[in-house]
């Protein structure tokens, strides 16, 4: 029996792209993606080694891990399956004004990369890019409490940090970026913590604060990635 996923078209204007194809479930694939089932909030991670994944701080630590997933609702046989062997949260993380809001998890074994599950690498600098991809999962239903159902995914302009702070003074830092702007028609949508921004192929962002539905075309304030590489590789070299 085939599995189909359906998404809805919207193109919200010329900044921004939700992503919405009629795709045949097996042959969609973002390989770094990684469903960390836990307690609320509900959160993923991105695979940026074979036995790492990075997320946001305030994310719970999992109680499973499970990589290759397009609908963490269904569990099909190309999913892995994994444990936490430690996760380690930035040690100046400010849960006040969500600053340093980075996690790394490393897995009880390493991941079996193949075509459904892979890494994808850190950025080194400041994105030269203009637009980043930032793909998650969402709920069909509001306050819901059960796995996600629906990968969902959106392209965002990378707003100049100087405008980002303007728009929010009180939470923006040299730590964070703006991607995406705020948009207060695009409706209300439960979606999952914590996804990354793809820029130039590279990971740049994990999302820390949503101003709106940043899967269905709203934006959101990400933690820069670059700013953390030292780090990054401080850990995942000493664990």
């Amino acid at each position: 029996m085939k599995f189909y996923l359906f998404f809805i078209l919207l193109i919200a204007a010329d900044d921004q792209t939700v992503a919405s194809l009629e795709k045949n479930y097996e042959d969609t694939i973002i390989p770094y993606m990684v469903y960390l089932k836990s307690r609320p909030p509900f959160c993923m991670g991105t695979l940026i080694l074979s036995q790492w994944v990075i997320t946001a701080a305030h994310c719970n630590t999992p109680s499973e891990i499970r990589l290759g997933v397009l609908q963490p609702n269904v569990k099909e046989k190309r999913q892995q399956v994994r444990n936490c062997s430690v996760s380690i949260k930035h040690p100046h993380f400010n849960l006040e004004n969500l600053d340093n809001n980075l996690m790394l998890i490393k897995l009880n074994k390493p991941a079996n990369l193949n075509k459904h599950v892979g890494t994808v690498a850190l950025a080194i600098v400041p994105s030269e890019s203009k637009r980043c991809f930032v793909p998650g999962w969402i709920w069909t239903q509001l306050n819901n409490s059960t796995d996600p159902d629906i990968l969902s995914w959106v392209t965002h302009d990378i707003i100049p940090d100087e405008e980002c702070t303007k728009m929010l003074p009180e939470k923006m830092s040299e730590n964070k970026m703006c991607v995406g702007y705020y948009d207060d028609f695009i409706p209300p949508c439960q979606e999952i913590s914590a996804v990354p921004a793809i820029c130039d192929g590279r990971i740049h962002g994990i999302l820390t604060i949503s101003y709106g539905c940043v899967l269905q075309g709203s934006g959101g304030l990400f933690t820069k990635i670059h700013k953390y590489r030292q780090w990054i590789q401080n850990v995942t070299s000493s664990f």
